[in-house]
């Protein structure tokens, strides 16, 4: 992070760095109540089109560097409205990743996998819902999803999309475990659930909070609690 770092940096660049990552959440904060679902993009019609999936991930991504600028969880609660529209807070209660939800996507048409009719592996991160559709362009309206092999537009994944989708998904799974606030309670738990394995009485899952979990409490841990301390 060129705008954390501890090492020596240009003034210039970091500022310039710093403003516009902060213009563009303040843009975004503002357009999520563009549109019903609280959408984080910089379009206030509220349109969605091919790679919109991944253009939301990385304004994401951009909400929550500025939120671990400021400390102001507007930006935070922004980027979980982009994760929650991913996982399938959207109207065609679509999860957008490969391999979960209720209704999986069809056969991706991505060079990988097409020779052989597969899907890839679950995790991938798809395009989106649009407003259109290489088949069917005479659906002028958004929000619609049309599901059929030959629609690259909602299913192709882009490579570069699935940094964002992990880094989204991992800062996120962090909070799962923290307390809403990190304090001396929550430090009290951790202490006495210090060095304790899945096997020990003293076991709190809850304290485990180092990606990936690996059953025990220790350093790692401890060292994500000082990151977050008093967050």
């Amino acid at each position: 992070d060129y705008a954390k770092t501890t090492r020596p940096v240009n003034s210039t660049y970091k500022s310039r760095i710093v403003t516009a990552y902060t213009n563009l959440a303040n843009t975004l904060v503002t357009n999520v109540n563009c549109n019903p679902y609280t959408i984080p993009t910089t379009d206030t019609s509220g349109n969605l089109w091919w790679g919109s999936s991944g253009l939301i991930a990385c304004n994401a991504y951009t909400l929550l560097k500025v939120y671990e600028w400021t400390g102001n969880t507007t930006y935070r609660d922004a980027a979980l409205d982009a994760l929650e529209w991913i996982c399938g807070r959207n109207p065609v209660n679509r999860i957008f990743i490969t391999g979960y939800g209720d209704a999986l996507h069809g056969t991706d048409i991505y060079s990988f996998y097409w020779f052989d009719y597969l899907n890839p592996p679950p995790g991938y991160l798809c395009g989106n819902i649009n407003t259109q559709d290489f088949l069917y362009l005479y659906k002028k309206y958004p929000y619609k999803y049309f599901m059929n092999v030959q629609n690259a537009s909602t299913l192709e994944p882009c490579l570069p999309w699935q940094a964002e989708l992990c880094y989204l998904i991992s800062y996120f799974a962090y909070d799962l475990k923290l307390p809403e606030t990190v304090d001396f309670t929550y430090f009290a738990e951790f202490a006495n659930a210090w060095q304790a394995t899945t096997a020990d009485a003293n076991w709190n899952p809850d304290c485990d909070i180092a990606l990936p979990a690996d059953g025990v409490v220790d350093a790692k841990d401890l060292a994500v609690l000082a990151e977050k301390w008093l967050q």
